[in-house]
């Protein structure tokens, strides 16, 4: 480069659309996400705080949190109903076991 002369401009454009992907992808470390898109730290950063990225992701963490309260309360009636079951539990072999299964099982949805 002559003395005085501006660099040649870089082509830093991030595809917004992969980058989601990428941020979202467990495998991925921030600096192999720099990589991926050829972009240094800084430019990752400038891009994640871009309006619309952050709209997508803020859009992703609350869908991502409904989902989660879905499904924890979808698992949670399923193991209710299950330790509900197990009160009723007999076991004419050895009704003592029950009893404790029983005992046990209620204690934990009280």
């Amino acid at each position: 480069m002559h003395e005085g002369t501006d660099p040649l401009p870089r082509d830093n454009t991030i595809d917004r659309s992969n980058l989601l992907a990428d941020l979202l992808d467990p495998n991925l470390t921030v600096l192999d996400i720099c990589d991926i898109h050829r972009c240094s730290l800084p430019e990752l950063e400038d891009a994640v705080d871009d309006p619309q990225v952050r709209r997508a992701l803020q859009t992703i963490e609350r869908i991502e949190s409904l989902r989660r309260r879905l499904i924890t309360a979808r698992a949670r009636t399923a193991a209710l109903a299950a330790l509900e079951r197990l009160t009723r539990l007999e076991d004419p072999d050895n009704p003592l076991r029950a009893a404790e299964t029983a005992r046990k099982s209620a204690a934990k949805i009280l």
